[in-house]
């Protein structure tokens, strides 16, 4: 059993937000934009770009997400 602190829970609590990101039959733009911006918000970019790179494969509008996520990781150059 892992120890119960702020970052497992977090952990636990992300892992449960993207399996059911996987589940949902239908992505639209607000729930791709709901997980880039809390995957950016929680440092983990890596996870973010890969929300991303779904939304390109999918073919969802993404100026927003991608301006978003920019800002909220502390990349206003970017932005």
């Amino acid at each position: 059993m892992r120890p119960r602190n702020l970052v497992t829970w977090n952990t636990m609590i992300f892992e449960e937000a993207r399996w059911v990101f996987n589940k949902v039959f239908y992505r639209d733009l607000v729930l791709l934009n709901v997980m880039v911006s809390c995957y950016a918000l929680n440092s983990l970019t890596e996870e973010a770009f890969q929300v991303f790179d779904l939304m390109k494969k999918e073919d969802v509008p993404m100026v927003s997400a991608l301006v978003d996520m920019y800002v909220k990781s502390g990349n206003l150059s970017y932005a």
